[in-house]
């Protein structure tokens, strides 16, 4: 098949998790069919990462995101009947390449990463549609609203949460039965988009990790341990993670070890966790890095204490890869088939999770069994050659099947 991919981001360096997904879905479907990129980029691509892409891609177009002021943004917000995310992304400049392309090329396919993007699937007709849906994100803003009200704050984000959710809930459910086929990252997003539109059969392609990228390192007996979180820090429920777990689950871990630090990389850091970090020598805030393996390496376990969110998360699959002990709550390894003391140690209370990672801490055997049987799991089904399979096999049924059935 002739395919056009569209991207939120230009996938090279895949340096976070829907970059890492893209650039994969791009090397695997290239195996068999011929790819064209139009996507999002803050700045043209260098020639190296150009070069990353020829290999697999017959012509790339990267065009510069929408500009999104503040008073635009509430403006939409209150006018609009659609979710935020779907105007995110909206440019008048790539849909206007998007119909350049689409008469000019003659497509079988337009495949449409995550659904930030999916408003452009109103301008495809013709080729079959597929979307591809990070997240279930309307469940992802229900979970946001559940939390805030838990926690007893009822504030601009849990109403921000509330209006979202049913807007997402709407938008969600079009661009499912829009598309001719819809790809989801679990068994259990994939029942929850048929629970929103029903009618309709997800192929369930996971999250994968490049388990040669991500090899199992060795543990050391570190006098001053350090426990590490990575993501992007803009990002709400990473926000809500590295929060909960310095307020309610970090200072129970020291009243056992003292010592521990507390390691959080990733982009964008809130001014309020930079702040915690000058104040404390303990907790450590390096902001976006080049590579996470030299701190991965460091680490003497892998913290995961997301209480909302949604999809499978690089994170967890990125640290069972490198054979760091996991210590995550359910949420965590939402989507992720694993067996709690075996390959992570599962908590979703504070006392409980800060046990966990104190019987990490002072239990060697412990902490090199879960790395050992965590980065066995990665290899036997989240390697992204083990994925491979069910994305091709998605795509051979979409060439044989008329539109409209496998949405």
């Amino acid at each position: 098949m002739k395919i056009l991919m569209l991207l939120p981001q230009f996938p090279w360096p895949a340096d976070q998790g829907a970059k890492m997904r893209n650039e994969a879905f791009v090397r695997i479907l290239a195996q068999e069919h011929e790819l064209h990129l139009l996507c999002f980029g803050e700045r043209p691509p260098e020639e190296g990462q150009l070069q990353a892409a020829r290999p697999y891609c017959r012509s790339v177009r990267v065009l510069p995101p929408p500009g999104r002021s503040r008073l635009g943004r509430a403006a939409k917000l209150l006018t609009s009947p659609l979710p935020d995310m779907a105007a995110r992304l909206w440019s008048p400049a790539f849909a206007s390449a998007l119909g350049e392309l689409l008469a000019r090329e003659g497509f079988d396919a337009v495949h449409v990463s995550n659904l930030e993007l999916a408003l452009y699937l109103r301008l495809v007709s013709g080729p079959k549609r597929v979307f591809d849906d990070h997240n279930a994100e309307y469940l992802l803003q229900r979970r946001a609203y559940e939390t805030e009200v838990r926690d007893g704050w009822l504030g601009p984000l849990a109403l921000y949460s509330l209006v979202q959710w049913r807007r997402l809930r709407r938008f969600e459910a079009w661009a499912c039965r829009t598309a001719d086929l819809v790809l989801a990252v679990s068994q259990q997003d994939a029942r929850h988009l048929e629970e929103l539109a029903p009618g309709i059969r997800p192929r369930v392609v996971p999250n994968g990790v490049d388990a040669e990228a991500y090899r199992a390192l060795p543990l050391g007996n570190q006098p001053r341990p350090l426990l590490l979180f990575s993501g992007k820090l803009d990002y709400r429920p990473n926000e809500d993670a590295v929060r909960w777990f310095l307020d309610d689950i970090l200072p129970r871990v020291w009243r056992a070890r003292a010592q521990a630090r507390f390691l959080v990389v990733g982009h964008a850091p809130p001014s309020w966790l930079v702040e915690r970090g000058k104040q404390d020598a303990r907790i450590v805030v390096t902001g976006p890095v080049p590579d996470d393996h030299p701190y991965l390496e460091r680490s003497a376990a892998y913290v995961l204490p997301m209480r909302w969110g949604g999809g499978v998360r690089f994170k967890a699959l990125v640290a069972l890869a490198s054979g760091r002990p996991l210590v995550s709550t359910s949420m965590g390894m939402d989507g992720v088939e694993c067996v709690p003391g075996e390959h992570v140690l599962l908590a979703d209370e504070p006392e409980a999770f800060a046990a966990n990672v104190v019987r990490v801490l002072d239990d060697a055997r412990l902490a090199a069994s879960l790395a050992r049987a965590g980065r066995a799991l990665v290899e036997q089904r989240f390697a992204w050659p083990r994925i491979a399979p069910a994305l091709l096999e998605a795509y051979r049924r979409l060439a044989l099947s008329p539109s409209d059935s496998l949405g």
